[in-house]
């Protein structure tokens, strides 16, 4: 199992073009259900609910290690859940006609108490994808034909909100991010035929469509109130995105060549983010805000729908057949830059120390540091990290580097991902014939 570690400050390369891919630090943990997941939501990197086929829904308490069923009290496809504190949620299911004159619409699920009781109510004659919510009082939902509904009372009434009648107002809504509570976008679109954001400046008052490109919108990031970054995509033609400068009022839009449907977007750090790309077992990640992206396959090219972020060192993702998917980051370059090569190795002490819960190591690897290896060559390193008994506890790097100098962080958790206890441990770099030790301590 990979480990929870990450490059924290400058990484500096020798002046000769190398520049370190991003790796894939996705872990497949055991599934806990066969159903398929099609959303999740965290409220921080331990407690979370995941949502998916046949009504079912899912929580953890322990990041995703573990999970249980809660009673939905549908057997319908939850396509989104909700949550808006560790109490009250809510998701959306759809009812399809089965026949003629049958009855069809949309399942709004509600819970007051973490989810061990949800209460589902019927909105006929309309499909809805997205629900959220800004306080216990205050939500909208957006849907088929361009409807965005809003309401004042938690859900218990919804009224329509004005849309201006501009293009691409009728088509799908498929989520919806605000900014603050009175800036906002929805977005969405049909496929072949156009992306679409919906913009709001007045908390929801007023909506304005605009036609951003020829894919549905799924997600959105904001860098700040006007630097907004939004990813979509086509079954057929790939995935694309839009980005804006001018807090919405135009977009560019970068077709990305990458084969699959974007449906989700989240940021591990200001640069780094990632979107799964659904049915085909691949994800994509960009290191630079989106300039660039490359698509990688999933554990056993799983497909999944769905990616979160909690913090810089945790993230979740689910798919098919109950997939839950855990992000423990590894060595990704942040600042790629020329530097002299160093000329031996070595290892820093680490700071702060005493810690808790964490400390950043700092290694020097040189050039040729593996035996054989060429000056322009990657070296093989190691660093892990040993309790006082000489047992391993930790492996925080195995792989080959470039030239360099790293800074490692360890949150003082086992190979596992589980906290280890107060104590001396023993920290240990080897690469190529060079090998060194130091202690630290670790005080909880």
């Amino acid at each position: 199992m990979l480990n929870p570690v990450k490059i924290v400050v400058t990484i500096l390369f020798i002046g000769i073009g190398m520049n370190l891919p991003a790796q894939d630090y996705w872990v497949k943990l055991s599934p806990p259900t066969s159903r398929h997941l099609y959303k999740l939501h965290f409220l921080d990197n331990r407690l979370g609910w995941a949502a998916g086929e046949r009504g079912a829904i899912l929580k953890t308490t322990d990041g995703a290690e573990n999970w249980a069923f809660q009673t939905s009290n549908i057997d319908r496809d939850i396509l989104d859940i909700f949550m808006l504190d560790a109490a009250r949620g809510w998701g959306l299911a759809h009812l399809y006609p089965a026949g003629a004159d049958s009855v069809y619409g949309t399942y709004i699920l509600k819970t007051t108490d973490g989810g061990n009781n949800w209460s589902p109510t019927f909105y006929p004659e309309q499909y809805f994808f997205t629900i959220m919510f800004h306080d216990p009082l205050h939500g909208w939902m957006g849907g088929d034909g361009g409807v965005l509904l809003g309401t004042t009372n938690g859900g218990a009434d919804w009224f329509e909100a004005n849309v201006n009648p501009g293009s691409g107002s009728g088509f799908p809504i498929h989520n919806i991010r605000f900014f603050s509570p009175h800036y906002g976008y929805a977005m969405g679109g049909r496929f072949d035929i156009a992306g679409v954001v919906w913009r709001t400046v007045n908390g929801g008052d007023r909506w304005d469509p605009i036609v951003v490109g020829p894919e549905p919108i799924y997600d959105m990031h904001f860098e700040d109130s006007l630097k907004i970054l939004a990813i979509g995509g086509d079954l057929d033609f790939g995935s694309g995105q839009v980005s804006s400068s001018d807090g919405g009022l135009n977009w560019t839009y970068l077709y990305l060549g990458i084969f699959g449907q974007a449906r989700a977007l989240s940021f591990r750090t200001k640069t780094e983010a990632w979107a799964p790309l659904g049915f085909t077992g691949t994800y994509m990640y960009t290191l630079d805000g989106g300039r660039s992206w490359t698509d990688l396959y999933t554990p056993d090219s799983s497909a999944v729908y769905d990616l979160v972020f909690t913090d810089s060192l945790t993230g979740y993702a689910v798919g098919d057949s109950g997939t839950v998917l855990k992000y423990r980051p590894g060595i990704v370059p942040i600042i790629d830059r020329p530097s002299p090569a160093p000329a031996s190795a070595e290892l820093y002490a680490n700071y702060p120390n005493p810690f808790n819960p964490s400390t950043n190591i700092g290694l020097r690897i040189p050039h040729g540091s593996a035996e054989g290896t060429s000056g322009s060559e990657f070296g093989f390193v190691n660093l892990s990290v040993f309790d006082i008994t000489g047992r391993k506890v930790a492996t925080l790097v195995d792989k080959a580097l470039p030239p360099g100098e790293y800074e490692v962080q360890w949150n003082g958790r086992d190979d596992a991902g589980k906290e280890v206890g107060s104590g001396v441990y023993i920290y240990r770099l080897s690469a190529g014939k060079f090998a060194q030790s130091r202690k630290m301590l670790l005080v909880r």
